[in-house]
């Protein structure tokens, strides 16, 4: 099957997921603007998300925040890696993944697959690849240590990447791991927030572990973006023990005075 997508096959996967949000959900977002405003501005620069992983869900559902203008974008909208054994099992969810520009990589088979050289190529090209770091899904409330994907990407392109870490909560409500019954649950309340974009090409990062070798680097690297996004993790839930939290956002203006349609950006 082709990854060389057509507009149309994206638009409806994008429009799947802006009604599952909707609709199905009651999403809360927050620093939103982080991602949108490197997604629009950064053209000339690849672009990586890292999250964590709660469900098959995750992606390409929650991207649905986005507006179209980036959904219908074969330049800006994203790839992302996910499980050929689950994503790509059957010709149904091989149409939907692959449909919303999901790269099938093989659970076991390491960093150096096919999976990762074509996301290392998307990366060159100046797109945005999405990558699940916990290898696998995780429904408990601890994020599992990173695996060392991420850091092959950002070791081996061409420029220094920009990275947008995240952290999301509620999607394990919507589709439990331990249940008889494996279909989507309604009305549950989602938390998705973004970090502060990462600039590997002027924090002093990759300068740091030129010295080391490709094992030490990649374990340094590794552990940097795990501890970044832990880091989103605790601050979100740091905002969300205030009772109050829920009335103190503001909608967001500023990113090419197209505020975000959905959610409730704080």
């Amino acid at each position: 099957m082709s990854l060389n997508l057509a507009s149309p096959k994206r638009s409806s996967v994008g429009a799947v997921a802006k009604l599952f949000l909707k609709t199905y959900t009651h999403l809360h977002t927050f620093n939103e603007h982080a991602l949108l405003k490197t997604i629009l501005h950064q053209r000339h620069r690849p672009v990586i998300t890292v999250g964590n992983h709660l469900s098959v869900l995750d992606d390409p559902m929650l991207w649905g925040i986005l507006p179209w203008k980036i959904l219908t974008d074969q330049h800006r909208m994203r790839w992302s890696l996910g499980a050929k054994e689950i994503c790509f099992g059957n010709r149904v969810t091989a149409w939907f993944f692959g449909s919303g520009r999901v790269i099938p990589i093989v659970r076991g088979d390491g960093i150096y697959q096919p999976a990762m050289d074509l996301a290392i190529q998307k990366l060159n090209q100046n797109g945005w690849v999405h990558i699940f770091s916990e290898g696998r899904v995780n429904q408990e409330s601890t994020m599992l240590p990173f695996r060392w994907g991420i850091a092959r990407l950002i070791m081996e392109l061409s420029q220094p990447p920009i990275v947008v870490p995240f952290w999301h909560k509620g999607l394990e409500s919507v589709m439990p791991e331990n249940t008889k019954f494996y279909f989507p649950r309604p009305n549950k309340e989602l938390i998705l927030a973004f970090g502060e974009p990462i600039d590997f090409g002027s924090n002093g990062i990759l300068d740091s572990v030129k010295e080391l070798d490709d094992t030490e680097a990649r374990i340094r690297l590794t552990d940097y973006i795990f501890q970044q996004t832990v880091q989103v993790q605790r601050d979100t839930e740091r905002k969300i023990g205030d009772p109050d939290w829920r009335t103190r956002g503001r909608p967001l203006k500023g990113v090419d005075d197209e505020p975000p349609k959905m959610g409730d950006p704080s």
